[in-house]
């Protein structure tokens, strides 16, 4: 049986772009239900929302009807974000300017340029990082020329990898300085090249990061469903027009933009363009909304917390899978079990490596690392066991055998 409690409602209440009274009165009604408010400032945590929560409730009133303790939490954390984001902002522009120096001008991409942006520059995006785009061409020219202005990497897997780190998944390795994380990205889409990302194009490698968060890492965020709703609300039909679902043709992720607008219409209740209705997949939509009116018929009768009527649980049965996970991920943001094995996660790895030669070398990279990556991988000090090591890892061959 599928469940969405009162706590998971607020927060999609307090995502919204904009606090309307139908919605703030919304809120307060989910207010009415929630018996655990330590656990739904650990969720806000969890998704990374805690500081759009706080501003949220703080702005429409709602804020005085949450304990104390959990609003000072809330409260703290939004003050903590806002401090972040003002030093992320100075460290993103000190490396600019280094980059300046040869000729390179980085772009930045996700949260660095959501904030500014479709946010409004008031520290509701919490941020880990800086994450920056910069053409494949030149991003290794990028990462080398700021190694030597102090900042610094985390060891590399295989000297086998050097030459090819552009070409191996999204970004190079991490780059540190001063306890701040830096990611140069040297491409959005496989085998498109991308320099400066217009507001679709973002938003469509926003819908690809979340779905790899999703599919790969067994992990999602609000945070992340909130940034394609932030964007949607901001660029409006600069984004939403038909050229999308093309574009989103041409760059493979058709479904992945399908299965994310029907999740985005119906629990955010954010409506698309009429004119997109017949491209994204609305039967699910329906099925859904009947839910939530049985969710509120339960909320009448002071049942607090379900989604679904005890009555008719085929209903749920009937629910897609897209559904089902965002609802997974909605009560446990993280640890959640991958769509696909390991097995096929790396093959699709490999996969996206463009030339032979260099799948090669990545796969017996990853396999024979460098002494050094693994006696700090598995805590080795002796070469014996790094030999035990290394015929271990060599089970991934396995992988490679087409099933």
């Amino acid at each position: 049986m599928m469940k969405i409690k009162a706590e998971h409602e607020l927060l999609l209440c307090l995502c919204k772009p904009e606090c309307t009274d139908s919605a703030i009165e919304e809120a307060r009604r989910h207010i009415t239900f929630i018996d655990n408010w330590n656990r739904f400032a650990w969720l806000a945590n969890e998704h990374g929302i805690s500081a759009l929560v706080y501003y949220n409730m703080k702005k429409t009133g709602l804020a005085e009807l949450m304990p104390e303790k959990e609003n000072y939490i809330l409260h703290s954390t939004y003050l903590k974000s806002l401090s972040r984001n003002t030093v992320l902002w100075e460290k993103f522009n000190a490396l600019k300017k280094e980059l300046r120096e040869i000729n390179i001008t980085p772009v930045p991409i996700k949260g660095m340029a959501l904030e500014r942006t479709v946010y409004g520059n008031k520290g509701l995006r919490q941020m880990n990082d800086v994450d920056i785009l910069i053409e494949r061409d030149r991003c290794m020219e990028a990462w080398e020329y700021l190694l030597t202005r102090d900042y610094d990497h985390h060891l590399i897997k295989s000297p086998r990898y050097r030459k090819m780190l552009p070409w191996i998944g999204k970004h190079l390795p991490e780059l540190y300085k001063n306890g701040i994380s830096f990611e140069i990205h040297h491409s959005l889409f496989d085998n498109v090249t991308v320099e400066e990302p217009s507001p679709m194009q973002h938003f469509l490698f926003l819908v690809k990061h979340l779905d790899y968060h999703e599919t790969i890492q067994g992990e999602s965020q609000l945070r992340l469903y909130n940034d394609l709703v932030m964007m949607i609300h901001h660029y409006g039909s600069k984004i939403l027009n038909d050229e999308l679902f093309v574009m989103a043709d041409a760059y493979g992720i058709e479904k992945e933009l399908n299965r994310k607008l029907s999740l985005i219409q119906n629990f955010y209740k954010i409506p698309t363009d009429p004119s997109l209705t017949s491209l994204v997949q609305v039967s699910d939509l329906r099925q859904l909304s009947d839910l939530r009116q049985l969710s509120h018929s339960e909320h009448q009768r002071r049942i607090s917390g379900s989604i679904v009527s005890e009555s008719d649980p085929s209903l749920t049965l009937r629910m897609t899978e897209a559904s089902r996970r965002f609802l997974s991920f909605l009560a446990n943001p993280k640890h959640n079990k991958p769509a696909y094995t390991k097995r096929k996660i790396y093959r699709m790895k490999i996969k996206a490596i463009r030339g032979s030669r260099r799948k090669y070398n990545f796969v017996m990279g990853d396999i024979f690392p460098s002494a050094e990556f693994m006696k700090r991988r598995y805590g080795l000090k002796n070469r014996f066991a790094i030999l035990l090591f290394y015929i271990h890892r060599m089970g991934k061959i396995l992988w490679l055998i087409p099933v």
